[in-house]
């Protein structure tokens, strides 16, 4: 009965047409599947085409302003050695008054 020729195609044995059957479906779930998978992957793209641009964006504007940027950066070394400096002076004056009264201290329990 197995080997009974199928309605459709009286030239197909019933068994064979399950088969085929089944091999249709399965190609039918691969190309679900694969479409699936082609719009996650637009998806992506469309994703990193937008990371590409915003990033480009970016980079532009660092390019238009690198003068500006680096005249900022300059005036930021130069803030820094200033601070360093005027920190540096007024270390130097406190210790240079502590020297002067310890010194006076010294001369006046000294000199009596």
């Amino acid at each position: 009965m197995a080997e009974l020729a199928h309605h459709d195609n009286p030239s197909l044995p019933a068994n064979r047409h399950d088969e085929i059957m089944r091999e249709l479906h399965k190609l039918e779930m691969d190309l679900v599947h694969a479409s699936k998978e082609i719009e996650d992957l637009k998806e992506e793209a469309g994703t990193f085409c937008d990371w590409m641009r915003r990033d480009s964006e970016k980079s532009q504007w660092y390019y238009d302003n690198r003068e500006e940027i680096k005249t900022l950066v300059e005036s930021a070394k130069w803030v820094k050695t200033l601070r360093r400096a005027v920190a540096w002076l007024i270390g130097a004056v406190a210790g240079t008054v502590m020297v002067v009264q310890q010194v006076e201290l010294w001369v006046r329990e000294h000199m009596r």
